[in-house]
């Protein structure tokens, strides 16, 4: 469900259009047998501890996700929160509410669609730096670590029909 046979025809494409490009996989899953382990151009990083996830981030100069079938991924969120421009599949869920914000790129789940938008973010870097800070934005404003606490101490509460220790009677 990640995605690995359009990735594939994807760094095939930018290699066929000469276009400079380094692609990093991280994360391991199912379909790692699609990308040749020899392809050109192709970084794996099977197994990164969660505290190296922000090297990964800062190495990265955009991000995509042409999985399909999952909910909100964290990875999304700490791409958008670290200020990468983020591409993901159209046809997943969460894209509606990112893509209404101006938050990504919503792109059709084929190769060449995933291509465009690389090369669309290569070749207009204001479009790149404007998307990368309304996803930075909306990560603040929607899972910023004090409003996720807010939301779930609510959430303790609400089920547990207590009070907040830090509510004055």
């Amino acid at each position: 469900r990640r995605g690995g046979r359009a990735s594939s025809r994807q760094c095939r494409l930018l290699r066929r259009r000469r276009l400079p490009f380094e692609c990093r996989i991280v994360g391991d899953g199912p379909l790692r047998s699609l990308i040749p382990g020899d392809a050109p151009n192709v970084s794996r990083f099977p197994e990164v501890a969660p505290q190296a996830m922000a090297l990964m981030y800062r190495a990265a100069d955009v991000f995509l996700l042409p999985s399909h079938g999952e909910g909100l991924p964290l990875s999304v969120q700490e791409a958008m929160a670290t200020g990468l421009p983020v591409i993901v599949s159209q046809d997943e869920g969460f894209t509606g509410m990112l893509a209404s914000e101006g938050a990504c790129i919503a792109a059709e789940r084929t190769a060449a669609a995933f291509r465009q938008s690389l090369e669309q973010l290569a070749e207009d870097p204001r479009s790149s730096d404007l998307l990368a800070a309304r996803g930075r934005a909306l990560a603040v404003r929607e899972w910023g670590l004090d409003l996720m606490n807010k939301r779930y101490e609510a959430l303790i509460r609400e089920l547990t029909g207590s009070k907040s220790r830090w509510q004055t009677p």
